[in-house]
């Protein structure tokens, strides 16, 4: 059993199938069974919890100013007590995601301020980019990410295995304690090679724009000696 609401009240519901919640407000939902469940609030934000596992999709979304559908997600709580499986039609904007088994988030950007998950990862970002600000992986889990964009993880809590980390274009991981791969792949060297090209890339860049400094600082200041010759004169 478990319980679907808004906040005009909460509905009892058998969430051991599929469900589907459609509102303009927020959705709360809760469950103690394996959760299917389709939710779309146009103006609102989306709250799930389960104790085993949840899948969670969309179809129409958040509405724009024009009041047409953009299939987004605002998703405030996600947890799940096991597997858990997130499907998002166009972006996806969460503030917690708690997995306690594997995870599998696709949507067209995915933005998360804190990411918890016990068992092996999937995230993937199909139009944009993938940000997370806080990653936290259990022992001896496998993280993959693939971003038709940039790759931006700005913390990292333990060690990270990399299964298959992907790019098309910046990738930037701030590691909190050691990165590996899995045995049938060599991932981390990949990723360290990106990552260093990255980083000679920007070092160029700044080395670059340090000499046009000291060479500008040069023609000024010998603009100025002129200048003072031609007063002494």
């Amino acid at each position: 059993q478990g319980a679907v609401g808004s906040q005009n009240g909460r509905i009892d519901i058998d969430a051991a199938g599929r469900t589907d919640v459609d509102s303009k407000d927020d959705i709360f939902v809760d469950s103690d069974e394996k959760l299917t469940i389709n939710a779309d609030s146009s103006e609102g934000e989306i709250h799930i919890r389960g104790e085993k596992a949840v899948e969670l999709t969309n179809e129409t979304g958040l509405t724009d100013a024009n009041g047409d559908s953009t299939g987004d997600m605002k998703l405030v709580e996600f947890e799940s007590g096991e597997d858990g499986k997130i499907t998002v039609k166009g972006d996806l904007d969460a503030d917690e995601v708690k997995v306690g088994g594997d995870s599998d988030i696709t949507a067209t950007d995915v933005d998360i301020e804190s990411f918890e998950v016990e068992g092996d990862s999937t995230t993937s970002a199909t139009e944009g980019d993938i940000n997370i600000d806080h990653l936290k992986t259990g022992d001896g889990s496998v993280t993959s990410m693939d971003a038709k964009e940039n790759i931006n993880v700005e913390e990292t809590e333990g060690d990270l295995t990399v299964g298959k980390i992907k790019a098309g274009e910046d990738i930037k991981l701030n590691l909190d304690g050691s990165v590996k791969d899995t045995d049938s792949s060599d991932e981390v060297k990949k990723l360290a090679d990106a990552i260093a090209k990255q980083e000679q890339a920007k070092a160029e860049a700044e080395a670059l724009d340090k000499q046009k400094d000291i060479e500008q600082n040069y023609v000024d200041n010998l603009t100025d000696a002129v200048a003072d010759a031609k007063e002494a004169l």
